[in-house]
């Protein structure tokens, strides 16, 4: 794959992603599920450019996967009180796009610490609440 697709791939992902939904009620639960969507959506158009591409690395997906898909996933959670049920959501929807990126199938009996370990990645729930930490200092 060229360097100019990749660019434009990213560009295009980078531009979906910074929309943010606000539900008018009171509960995350709309807000989360537009995460999700974005989030997936992302992550779709970078199964094509990056996770299928046999000449990246391991190192180098996980890091656009972290630039892309889990910098969505939190986006606007400063300002916002997510349930347990909208955690758990993201969590799972997290771990499953990263076993999907290190292509481990639930045959192989690969616990959830290790395919955060695995990812170098931290649960969606310290992101989260590293998030508010940083925003409540602002404040």
């Amino acid at each position: 794959m060229s360097g100019l697709n990749f660019e434009i791939a990213l560009e295009t992902v980078l531009t979906s992603n910074c929309n943010s939904t606000h539900s008018v009620q009171c509960t995350s639960a709309k807000d989360v599920e537009n995460r999700l969507r974005a989030a997936h959506a992302a992550f779709g158009r970078l199964t094509s450019c990056v996770c299928l591409n046999k000449d990246l690395n391991y190192t180098t997906k996980l890091v656009v996967y972290h630039a892309i898909v889990v910098s969505t996933l939190p986006y606007g959670c400063e300002t916002k009180t997510l349930y347990r049920r909208d955690l758990m959501t993201l969590e799972q929807f997290h771990e499953r796009k990263l076993r999907q990126l290190l292509q481990n199938n639930w045959e192989d009996h690969i616990t959830n610490n290790a395919v955060l370990e695995g990812g170098r990645s931290r649960n969606i729930v310290a992101i989260i609440i590293r998030h508010q930490l940083r925003w409540s200092a602002l404040s």
